[in-house]
């Protein structure tokens, strides 16, 4: 994913507070014709910010497509940035799908309700775990080697870490959850400006791959 995306696009803009953004790689990007905008809000995270200017610039971006947002590295490995992305994950879920994509895993909030899963095996798995984030819920779940059915989680008491994926698809019914599973680690690719400083933290919302809109915070 992260070589595809840095060979076959520029991002369509760089959006942050740009308090990460070196010089070498402002220009980079500023001479291929890419966008930077600063938000100097300290109210809201890059990660926001890049929420917000999809939703602002949409119709010209994206014209009438619903799109899902695909996030590569997001994380950053601080874990006041990663529990903060996990909040804004949960406010989300029932309004766009939010995909985040490291070197090891795959996560995404699930709203409440019935989900349905569907994995490839031998590219997604096989371990994963489904979090309740937003407070006590009752899950069921089916597809995993570890299934319960009208059972109590919550982050203080049973939660479900390090399960299996057995089936081709899996499925649970909970309130707002977050759900993260493993896959086959692949090496990282050389950044666009290799030798620069830049950040690592990017971030991509395509609505289909003919039709995307790639984003990096800094």
């Amino acid at each position: 994913m992260y070589v595809f995306l840095f060979k076959r696009y520029l991002p369509t803009a760089i959006v942050g507070d740009l308090d990460s953004l070196d010089q070498d790689s402002k220009s980079y990007y500023a001479q291929n014709g890419v966008r930077i905008e600063r938000d100097p809000s300290q109210d809201t995270t890059d990660f926001q910010k890049c929420l917000q200017f999809l939703e602002s610039n949409q119709t010209r971006l994206l014209g009438s497509e619903k799109y899902f947002v695909v996030v590569l590295g997001g994380y950053g490995g601080r874990l006041d940035h990663t529990l903060h992305i996990l909040k804004v994950l949960i406010n989300q879920c029932h309004n766009r799908k939010i995909y985040f994509l490291t070197n090891d895993n795959i996560s995404f909030a699930l709203p409440n309700g019935e989900n349905f899963i569907q994995t490839t095996k031998g590219v997604d798995g096989p371990t994963c775990g489904i979090l309740p984030l937003s407070g006590e819920c009752t899950m069921s779940t089916k597809g995993l080697r570890w299934n319960v059915e009208d059972t109590v989680t919550s982050v203080t008491g049973l939660m479900s870490t390090s399960n299996i994926i057995d089936d081709d698809q899996f499925g649970l019914e909970s309130l707002p959850a977050y759900c993260s599973s493993t896959y086959p680690k692949t090496p990282a690719p050389p950044h666009p400006c290799a030798g620069t400083n830049s950040s690592s933290r990017d971030f991509a919302a395509p609505s289909t791959i003919r039709s995307s809109t790639t984003l990096i915070d800094s």
